[in-house]
């Protein structure tokens, strides 16, 4: 059996906050933390449409970000 969180997702429900559709805006609760589940945003630097993993990521790949801000670009592999 699935857990809460994993059948709210897989039913396209916030598992964390009652989420509502406000004019045809799916609108999560000030605060939520999974707020970005559901969410696709787009790269300011390359365009490039992408589902972020954490709330506050703003570019779709670590060199986009480190292109944006100017900064030298080191592969952690």
């Amino acid at each position: 059996m699935k857990d809460f969180r994993a059948s709210r997702i897989e039913k396209r429900q916030c598992p964390s906050c009652d989420a509502a559709v406000v004019n045809g805006t799916y609108c999560h609760e000030a605060g939520c933390q999974d707020g970005h589940l559901f969410v696709t945003r787009g790269c300011p630097w390359c365009g490039q449409s992408f589902k972020p993993e954490t709330r506050s990521q703003e570019h779709c790949s670590p060199g986009c970000n480190y292109a944006f801000h100017n900064l030298e670009f080191q592969d952690e592999a």
